[in-house]
């Protein structure tokens, strides 16, 4: 069965997101992204209906979820983020939500 994907959605006003990291360590890929759904859920969500970015992820791939920060602003998720990625191994590509 093929994955759905669906389009990049932003976390309401005032909301407290998860910032999480999905590792392809088959493709040396890092998906950097954002939930304000437990992680188990957003996990789910996030296999099951792929954002565009990595829809190229398949399921027989080494691919791990993490919690890196949790109880952020939208906005300082993003700051977060900023400087989160600069800390990942090179090499590896870097893949975060479209705007």
């Amino acid at each position: 069965m093929a994955r759905k994907t669906v389009p990049d959605r932003k976390p309401a006003a005032g909301s407290r997101v998860t910032v999480f990291e999905a590792v392809n360590s088959t493709l040396k890929e890092f998906f950097i992204g954002t939930t304000t759904l437990t992680m188990n859920v957003g996990i789910a969500r996030h296999q099951d209906t792929q954002p565009p970015e990595i829809s190229h992820w398949k399921a027989t791939q080494d691919i791990n979820y993490r919690s890196v920060e949790f109880g952020l602003s939208a906005e300082d998720a993003e700051k977060f983020i900023a400087g989160y990625v600069r800390t990942l191994p090179r090499g590896w590509k870097v893949i975060k939500r479209s705007s």
